[in-house]
């Protein structure tokens, strides 16, 4: 069964087929008519198998141009020591590479020039603004420069208080035609390691968004250490003083650890799923309200966002954010407790 879902998902025209497959189960309830047009639905790319793609990487994960919320991923850096004038400093590294091809595959190359922006944004994990440290000692590197010193790009906050560093190198460029690949290596102090998370985005200039399929490549990097306990939950992540009812559709995250199986399932007379997000999630099985998928497994994320919209106009209407969240369960059984 699953596999047969994998492969029907994969078949060119299966998302339309999909998409009118549910759209044909909800005209009885009365579809609520902005999510009818394929441009009212918001596209979340997840870790699923795709159409090719020209420019990849070993960590990012292609997502539309507009996109501002991107997979978490959780990496196993290798520890390093550093000399800093007479001071050894323990870290953790981990390379980012970007390339013009398929990844894995320098036989497919990109036949275009993309000229692209690499940029790095560190947050701690809390939230709380950013500890001196994190500026001072964490940076990347651009190891593809041929010279004997390779400049450290630190991370710099626009104000004293900020709760994000940014670090940028702009107009990178991968020719086409001939298979190229950019690295760049990051740096984080040992004491810090469990407490930042770093976001990695590789943004074509417009001028080369065709090139890319008009994606650009992102992800979250974190690095703290996994909890013991196996554990996946699901929330609304839209913001909760404004009633359910007042939006037009909602965010979604499932986040955890563990390897296994995830159970999604929602209420057919109040939300309708994204079906974006039904082709990108590597499928166990699909059923009218309900999903299952594998999760942890390696190269996948620690977090999968998605959306819901509305059947009819007056879905969620009266209702508390704790009320409307009954209408979405996430459950979650380990590898070890499958048969």
């Amino acid at each position: 069964m699953k596999n047969n879902i994998r492969k029907w998902l994969k078949k060119p025209g299966s998302v339309m087929i999909l998409w009118c497959v549910l759209g044909a189960m909800l005209i009885g309830t009365g579809v609520y008519a902005a999510y009818v047009n394929f441009n009212s639905v918001k596209r979340v790319v997840s870790t699923g198998e795709r159409d090719q793609v020209l420019f990849s990487s070993n960590y990012l994960y292609p997502v539309n141009q507009d996109e501002t919320s991107y997979s978490l991923r959780r990496i196993s850096p290798s520890s390093v020591q550093n000399t800093e004038g007479s001071e050894v400093v323990n870290g953790y590294t981990f390379t980012v590479q970007i390339c013009n091809y398929a990844y894995g595959n320098q036989f497919t190359v990109n036949p275009n020039t993309i000229v692209y922006d690499f940029v790095a944004a560190v947050t701690m994990a809390d939230g709380s603004a950013l500890k001196p440290a994190v500026t001072q000692n964490c940076y990347f590197q651009e190891q593809d420069k041929l010279s004997d010193v390779v400049p450290r790009i630190y991370f710099v906050k626009k104000e004293e208080n900020a709760t994000v560093g940014e670090a940028i190198l702009e107009t990178r460029e991968l020719t086409g035609g001939s298979p190229q690949k950019h690295n760049y290596t990051f740096f984080v102090p040992a004491d810090l390691k469990d407490e930042i998370k770093i976001q990695v985005v590789a943004r074509p200039q417009t001028s080369c968004y065709a090139y890319t399929n008009n994606q650009k490549l992102a992800v979250v990097v974190t690095m703290a250490k996994l909890s013991a306990t196996n554990s996946w939950t699901g929330k609304f992540s839209d913001e909760q003083s404004v009633a359910p009812s007042a939006y037009d559709g909602w965010n979604y995250e499932i986040s955890g650890n563990g390897k296994g199986t995830i159970t999604l399932t929602w209420d057919t007379e109040v939300l309708q799923i994204s079906p974006w997000f039904l082709q990108d999630v590597e499928m166990n099985s699909i059923n009218t309200g309900s999903c299952s998928f594998s999760v942890g497994a390696d190269n996948q994320p620690d977090a999968y966002q998605l959306q819901f919209y509305k059947i009819r106009e007056s879905s969620g209407e009266g209702e508390d954010w704790f009320t409307f969240s009954q209408h979405v369960t996430v459950s979650f059984e380990s590898e070890g407790q499958q048969n």
